[in-house]
């Protein structure tokens, strides 16, 4: 499944992924429905990857793992188990609490041997007992461990999360590249081009208009 947009985003991850620090906490910050949370599973592809060949090999065990989840996010089904990755949402659409933050936590204590990742999705959403919970893992984060956090509206995050991870700022789709996604996810070339005339840079209002049945 290819990732359609975001070229010097991606390619800045992968520099510092070269770099081969002993752990990595990002930012991943821009409009909702760009495809931030599909970068941060390729990211994660890359750093688990059982081979260490950048943004992964797509053949080894864990590679495959992740690709299924991605795969999975592309058709809204149920996301398969990776032992060393975890992937937080706000409860009930809601918010993160400190028990998602202290699972975290205890999920970093499992050592492997490829390391272990944590995405936090919607990372605004988290309340001031699970940022200041959070902080304390960024200050001193594990070994061989990487946390991306992805956000939409990241000046809801406390200054002193800011301040301990490496922020990349995704810009808006391209019409041309919603097209293609749109098509990558079974929409005729017609229909994709009334839908990215409305995208205003991401797939938010595309999916909306779908669900409420207003293109036909």
């Amino acid at each position: 499944m290819k990732i359609i947009g975001h070229e010097k985003e991606k390619e800045l991850i992968r520099r510092f992924l070269d770099k081969n620090y002993e752990s990595y906490s990002f930012l991943f910050e821009g409009k909702s429905s760009i495809g931030k949370k599909l970068i941060a599973l390729q990211t994660a592809k890359a750093f688990l990857c059982e081979k260490n060949e950048a943004f992964g090999c797509n053949e080894c065990k864990s590679c495959k793992l992740v690709l299924d989840i991605i795969s999975n996010i592309y058709e809204n089904k149920e996301n398969p188990a990776h032992p060393d990755l975890k992937i937080v949402f706000p409860e009930n659409n809601k918010e993160i609490k400190i028990n998602q933050i202290r699972e975290i936590i205890e999920f970093f204590k499992v050592k492997s041997v490829n390391g272990k990742v944590v995405i936090i999705d919607e990372a605004e959403k988290m309340n001031i007992e699970a940022s200041n919970a959070l902080l304390k893992t960024l200050e001193e984060p594990p070994e061989n461990s990487m946390i991306i956090l992805v956000s939409s509206n990241p000046s809801k995050l406390l200054p002193t999360i800011l301040s301990r991870v490496k922020r990349v700022k995704f810009k808006p789709l391209k019409k041309e590249e919603i097209i293609e996604i749109l098509k990558q996810k079974g929409f005729d070339e017609e229909k994709a081009k009334k839908l990215a005339v409305l995208s205003e840079g991401s797939l938010e209002i595309p999916v909306a208009v779908l669900d409420n049945e207003l293109i036909y």
